[in-house]
């Protein structure tokens, strides 16, 4: 599996484990484990997930 069908298979894995459960889900996975660059743009990108989840906890809601 190529980089850019491993990160796009990968993307699906931030909507649920439903969405990334198709046959080509274990072929991302590998290559994830296997492709350096792959890995560290993926781990960015959770980061950068998790990071806009905690500041959208963080803004305050207006009152009326």
């Amino acid at each position: 599996m190529d980089c850019q069908k491993a990160q796009a298979q990968l993307e699906l894995r931030t909507l649920g484990s439903d969405a990334a459960s198709g046959p080509d889900t274990p072929a991302a996975v590998r290559h994830l484990a296997e492709c350096d660059a792959c890995h560290l743009t993926h781990e960015s990108q959770r980061q950068f997930d998790r990071d806009v989840a905690n500041a959208m906890t963080d803004v305050p809601i207006p009152t009326g």
